[in-house]
């Protein structure tokens, strides 16, 4: 397996402070890492460390199986969003899109022809040539989107992403991440508050607390480990059957088979994975 990003025993003090306690933590190549956790857990320490902002006081840290403190070139191979936008205000949106462009050195027939892609994506191709102060704050964050991935880098950091983007413009973006993901290999962490985003999207989850990595775990295999068995199983509770199987298969022919034995099915459920219930429950510990 092929790792983008290696943190290992990553140990960073402010003063007396811990804002990361042995961590420990990779990203794969094309994976979509959701990285969890409360406010001032420490997503935005460790995002600062992989670009080198932070140098640890003891740990190993690989980006690109490279050091990022002493090998700053890894940061024009990564896209970065933070909460802030970062835009120039009184340039238009494809001003400001040249401009990063060009600090990336793109050369101007794949920046154009990337940028029109993005504005076409998300729809704002009209909004090209005009300044984005009178931009809505969901307008920034798509122009702050485009210019984050416009070069179309191996790593993409995002901090809370999503904020103030429309229902549309959301599933957008993340169809995006996953093609950018699937066909180019590129390797997203995603610093969000928004859990059903994160089982939309994300392949991995971490959840961070007090430095910490509390749960670090594939996404899917978490998915079959709470609710996927290779065999039918019933269990009986009062008026409660219970069947736990990988196939649906399986579940279309018991409840067949019950009906036709005469029991009456009120309701047939699916007992999905549930994060919010596994991130409540390691927050309180």
């Amino acid at each position: 397996m092929e790792y983008m990003i290696e943190m290992k025993d990553v140990v960073k003090k402010f003063k007396n402070v811990y804002a990361l306690d042995g961590l420990n933590l990779n990203v794969e190549k094309g994976g979509i890492l959701g990285l969890l956790g409360h406010n001032g857990a420490g997503k935005t320490t460790i995002l600062r460390t992989i670009l080198g902002l932070y140098k640890p006081d003891s740990g190993d840290v690989r980006v690109f199986g490279k050091n990022p403190e002493y090998d700053i070139s890894l940061r024009g191979r990564t896209g970065v969003l933070c909460e802030d936008s970062g835009l120039y205000e009184s340039l238009t949106l494809y001003e400001n899109l040249v401009f990063f462009a060009k600090v990336y050195r793109m050369k101007k027939e794949d920046y154009d022809a990337r940028i029109d892609y993005f504005l076409e994506e998300f729809s704002i191709s009209d909004k090209k040539n005009l300044p984005v102060k009178g931009f809505s704050a969901g307008m920034k964050k798509k122009t702050a989107i485009i210019r984050t991935l416009m070069h179309n880098p191996d790593l993409v950091l995002l901090d809370e992403p999503t904020n103030a983007l429309d229902p549309v413009s959301i599933d957008k973006f993340h169809g995006i991440v996953q093609k950018m993901s699937r066909e180019d290999g590129t390797s997203f962490i995603i610093t969000t508050h928004n859990l059903d985003e994160v089982k939309k999207i994300c392949s991995d989850i971490s959840i961070i607390k007090q430095g910490k990595c509390l749960y670090n775990q594939n996404l899917k295999d978490t998915r079959e480990l709470y609710d996927m068995f290779e065999t039918v199983i019933e269990c009986v509770d009062g008026n409660k059957i219970t069947l736990k199987t990988t196939d649906p298969k399986a579940v279309a022919k018991a409840i067949r088979e019950l009906v036709e034995g005469g029991a009456d099915i009120c309701e047939a459920r699916r007992n999905e994975f549930d994060l919010e219930k596994l991130y409540l429950s390691l927050a309180k510990e």
